[in-house]
């Protein structure tokens, strides 16, 4: 019987290498399923638009948001013209109905004049026309980035569509929309404002001809009021309630007009910096992206089926081969500890962020320095211990299970890193 050598590393990895055809096999199969996910999937194209919002004398960046500056400065519709506002304002899902519900340019026919809704266009198949709204507004909102910038008060729309006219149009219409919905509330507000005012007025008016008919009542019946100390106290006081009515009355008076101003004036429109123009290069493909992370996608799967065999065919040994072997005390340290100790690292990684930020209260960016520095050591190491292992320099130690659930863990990590950064964060269209 042929004496079958250890499952060490080495051993593992000259097993992967021995099966380079089921390496080559799923690196096609792979790259086949890549390419026709390019062929079948459609473009995106990707349109920017950005605008100012409305500025208020003496309340400019950050300070929008702050509630008591508006209150001391008595700005009420401050509120109304502040970045944040128009954030919250862009994903709101009134706005993304109104926008499913306007029509655009059909990209799917060749004329020019026909149009259709967007929920149309965007072929969203169901019988209930509710849900097609519910189904449309959820990926529309997927297809849509927003961002704004509180010193500059500018605010920026992405928006991905299938189409690059639609990308431009939806852009374009999302900030008149905006805009438009902006209006209506200040608008509304301004009315609201008016109505209150306007009754604070009637009741002031009111206040003033009962303190002006009490005054003169009084004086029509104590002609004499000015020899008696009693009744001329009584006329300053009643003379003093007039006066402050009276000033009651023309402040709420003045208050009317102002509200009356601001609600027919067409002010806080917001300033366009850049409208949406068509996209002539999709988003996606990038197609030499798209060929190197393929590739490396592709044959990185391989060589984990062609590892997971070795994996299995080494193991079929008998169990007393297997525990004769144990690991060499001349190892290195990175091989013994170090290698193991970052690669169990990335199974709690999250349990290690969530203690960095919770328990320690490390910023962001220094928590995203530590992750990124603990991957590239990682990677190093990894590259350390396969060199070693191939010259034969690396620990005699068979492999067991959980080393090659670490590893596998490794390689979904990096599998993701590439599908995500090249693959995945080009949101695909809504239709």
């Amino acid at each position: 019987m042929t004496d079958t050598p250890p499952l060490t590393l080495s051993v593992w990895i000259a097993g992967i290498v021995s099966r380079w055809k089921i390496v080559l096999a799923v690196a096609t199969v792979t790259l086949i399923a890549m390419a026709i996910a390019v062929v079948v999937l459609p473009p995106v194209y990707e349109a920017h638009a950005s605008f100012i919002t409305p500025s208020t004398p003496g309340v400019t960046g950050a300070n929008a948001d702050d509630p008591d500056l508006q209150a001391a400065l008595g700005l009420s519709n401050v509120g109304l013209q502040s970045p944040r506002y128009y954030e919250k304002l862009l994903e709101s899902e009134e706005l993304r109905r109104r926008l499913l519900s306007s029509k655009f340019p059909d990209p799917r026919t060749r004329s020019a004049t026909d149009s259709a809704a967007l929920v149309d266009i965007m072929s969203i198949r169901n019988s209930s026309s509710a849900r097609r709204m519910e189904i449309a507004s959820k990926r529309i909102e997927e297809s849509i980035t927003t961002s704004f910038d509180l010193n500059t008060n500018v605010i920026s729309i992405d928006v991905r569509q299938r189409w690059s006219e639609l990308a431009a149009a939806t852009a374009n219409h999302i900030v008149a929309s905006a805009d438009e919905m902006a209006q209506e509330q200040r608008g509304a507000r301004a009315r609201d404002q008016r109505i209150f005012v306007e009754k604070q007025l009637f009741e002031a008016h009111n206040d003033l001809t009962n303190a002006e008919n009490e005054q003169r009542t009084f004086e029509n019946q104590n002609r004499l009021w000015r020899t008696s100390p009693d009744l001329s106290a009584a006329d300053t006081r009643l003379a003093r309630n007039t006066r402050m009515a009276e000033e009651r009355y023309l402040n709420f008076q003045q208050q009317v007009e102002k509200a009356r101003v601001d609600e027919r004036e067409d002010r806080g429109r917001i300033t366009i910096v850049d409208s949406a123009v068509q996209p002539r290069k999709a988003k996606w493909p990038r197609y030499g992206l798209l060929l190197i992370s393929g590739f490396l996608t592709a044959f990185l799967l391989g060589f984990l089926v062609a590892g997971l065999a070795a994996f299995v065919s080494g193991n079929r040994m008998p169990g007393d081969r297997q525990q004769a072997v144990v690991a060499e005390p001349g190892a290195s340290w990175i091989s013994r500890n170090g290698f193991p100790l970052f690669a169990w690292g990335l199974v709690f990684h999250s349990l290690i962020i969530t203690a960095l930020f919770g328990w320690f209260g490390i910023s962001v960016e220094a928590v995203r320095t530590i992750a990124a520095w603990k991957e590239f050591l990682l990677a190093v190491f990894l590259v350390v211990v396969v060199l070693r292992a191939v010259t034969g320099r690396g620990p005699h130690s068979t492999l067991a299970w959980p080393d090659l659930w670490v590893g596998g863990l490794l390689a979904t990590a990096v599998l993701f890193l590439i599908a995500e950064n090249l693959w995945l964060r080009f949101n695909l269209p809504p239709a």
